[in-house]
């Protein structure tokens, strides 16, 4: 029955965005993390785009790409896999476009794909380890015979385009929400602080 009336969903969600639509977009392929161009055709410029949930289309977008010169654009998918989306396209005469349903196939990297977004679609973020290192290597000192190889983890900085940054450049990671991560020397050291206090 579920399954049922989520295929009903998505059958009138795809129906009312394709009477609304007013020029075509391309659907395009989307795979978590990797770079996926679609494109438009050309009306009147510029052009906003906005990445919704394929069953919920007109609720807050997703991802907001922000305002677009051009009729096409290159984006790493900064989306989960095994997730339904659609692409919305408004140009500056209020003309509509909506792209079909895209499924959003899995890879192993989502370094992308922010903590916030895979909450906004039900999902459970990556564990902290999954995050990516960067490895540097020590030169070896006059007495040693070995050299030494110290990984250290580091922040990504990918974060969701948000609404509020629309007219922002949609290859930017910046964004209005920020992940900061704190790394364990530095939360050891401020323990160590608070105990010092408490015991003066």
């Amino acid at each position: 029955m579920y399954t049922t009336l989520v295929s009903v969903a998505l059958f009138a969600a795809t129906a009312i965005t394709g009477a609304l639509a007013g020029f075509a977009i391309s659907t395009p392929q989307f795979t978590q993390c990797q770079e996926a161009t679609f494109s438009w055709e050309k009306t009147v410029g510029p052009y906003h785009v906005v990445v919704v949930k394929a069953d919920d289309p007109c609720g807050d977008p997703v991802i907001d790409l922000g305002e677009i010169d051009k009729t096409s654009i290159s984006w790493p998918v900064k989306l989960p896999g095994n997730t339904k989306v659609q692409l919305y396209v408004e140009d500056s005469g209020d003309s509509e476009a909506w792209s079909g349903v895209i499924e959003v196939h899995k890879s192993d990297d989502a370094s992308c794909v922010s903590a916030d977004t895979f909450k906004d679609f039900g999902l459970t973020p990556p564990t902290s380890s999954a995050a990516h290192s960067s490895t540097f290597v020590v030169a070896p000192t006059p007495s040693s015979t070995s050299t030494q190889v110290v990984t250290e983890p580091q922040n990504s900085g990918l974060v969701p385009i948000g609404a509020a940054n629309a007219g922002n450049n949609p290859f930017s990671s910046s964004g209005t929400r920020t992940m900061h991560q704190i790394s364990a020397p530095i939360l050891a050291i401020c323990a160590l602080f608070a105990a010092f206090v408490l015991v003066l």
